[in-house]
């Protein structure tokens, strides 16, 4: 019986000291696992800190860049301060010459405005004079063409009055005027010198009779009588045919 509750005895000992093993080794374990999830925590916390670092020292950085860049801003802005400053002046000095530019266009404005005034007066004026010029020309005309149609025929056109001589003025071979055509003359001329500044331009015909040089020596002769006789018809242009 001894021998068997020592058997006994050494059995629960030996579970005791099995149970005591396990309970060491379950210990263990968990203070492994426990130290193993430390290690996992330092290990992340140290990452975070390193990252918080990280941030720190970039948000040092950022800040830095931050300054200067405030600094740069800083210095642009006084920069700009001047500009706006001379901008400002050169705008004063040009409102100002704009001014007296204004003044002065004024000036010169009123200045043309009388000179186109004047100019205008003198335009109607002279207008006036033309018109009265043309109208006392035309009663002129009208007036002189009566005239000579109670002498001769005559007929306005665009060269002017026309006074027509039908009949013939000198015997052939000579250059003296016949009594009837010296006397019509006579009328014209009347009437022609009572206007000293009319042009007058003479056109006539010499006979055919007789040779060349005898046609071209009488025409002579009759043109010299109207240069001596007819000292009031001045003439550009004389064309005997």
């Amino acid at each position: 019986m001894s021998g068997r509750k020592k058997s006994q005895d050494e059995a629960r000992r030996a579970q005791e000291r099995a149970d005591a093993e396990a309970q060491q080794r379950a210990a263990a374990q968990q203070q492994s696992d426990q130290a193993q999830q430390q290690a996992q925590q330092a290990q992340q916390q140290a990452q975070v800190e390193a990252d918080r670092r990280r941030q720190i020292e970039e948000q040092q950085q950022a800040a830095a860049q931050q300054a200067q860049q405030a600094q740069q801003q800083a210095a642009d802005a006084q920069q700009q301060a001047q500009q706006a400053q001379q901008q400002a002046d050169q705008a004063q000095q040009q409102a100002q010459a704009e001014a007296q530019q204004r003044t002065a266009a004024e000036q010169q404005n009123q200045q043309m405005a009388q000179q186109a005034d004047e100019a205008r007066r003198q335009a109607q004026e002279a207008n006036q004079r033309a018109q009265s010029a043309e109208s006392q020309q035309s009663e002129l005309r009208q007036k002189l063409l009566a005239q000579l149609n109670q002498i001769l025929a005559t007929r306005d056109s665009a060269r002017g009055l026309i006074v027509s001589m039908p009949d013939v003025l000198f015997d052939t071979g000579s250059a003296n005027l016949k009594p009837t055509a010296r006397e019509r003359l006579a009328k014209v001329a009347g009437v022609l010198i009572a206007y000293p500044d009319m042009h007058i331009e003479v056109n006539g015909y010499t006979d055919s009779t007789g040779s060349f040089c005898a046609v071209l020596f009488d025409a002579a002769r009759r043109l010299r009588f109207f240069n001596f006789n007819s000292w009031i018809w001045r003439s550009e242009s004389r064309r005997f045919k």
